[in-house]
């Protein structure tokens, strides 16, 4: 029985070997290039100045935004970070964000939130040869959330928006030529 159990575990460990060899050996030939950021991402490689755009539902759908509270968060989160957002003119980026609520009377105890983040910036359409002010970045981030707790999971769902879009700026200038 001993000897049995010695040669299985023999050509166990050849096996093994075996394997490691050839992980080794095909490693050059399955080289996996690093992924390239999407080019809504991008597209935001180099972007220093912003206009800024907020659009909020109605009081009366039950999130108790304060558009203005919001807008001045919004602004030094984006300031701090480095953007400059006193820059005027129609060349200037526009992001704008948008909040809506949706409510369906099939489920009368919950309420849709979503924001969206559509960054407008002036592009060359070749076959137009004309410069055009269109959203190169899209980014809608939502959820479902109980009527009770839909102030805070709006609040939530609208940082979520601006952190994913502060994180997708610093991976395009990192991965920028």
């Amino acid at each position: 029985m001993l000897r049995r159990n010695g040669r299985v575990l023999a050509i166990a460990g050849f096996a093994v070997l075996l394997a490691g060899s050839l992980i080794v050996w095909a490693a050059p030939v399955t080289r996996v290039e690093p992924a390239k950021l999407a080019d809504p991402v991008r597209s935001l490689a180099g972007l220093k100045q912003l206009r800024l755009q907020f659009r909020l539902p109605p009081e009366d759908v039950g999130m108790e935004l304060d558009a203005e509270t919001v807008a001045t968060e919004w602004r030094q989160k984006l300031i701090d970070a480095g953007f400059d957002l006193a820059a005027e003119g129609p060349g200037v980026p526009l992001l704008e964000v948008t909040i809506t609520s949706v409510l369906d009377p099939n489920v009368p105890d919950a309420q849709g939130i979503g924001v969206t983040l559509l960054l407008y910036q002036p592009v060359h359409v070749q076959r137009l040869d004309a410069e055009l002010m269109v959203p190169t970045y899209v980014h809608t981030p939502s959820g479902v959330a109980p009527k009770g707790l839909l102030k805070e999971h709006a609040r939530e769902a609208i940082n979520f928006a601006m952190s994913v879009f502060l994180q997708n700026c610093h991976r395009a200038d990192a991965e920028r030529p």
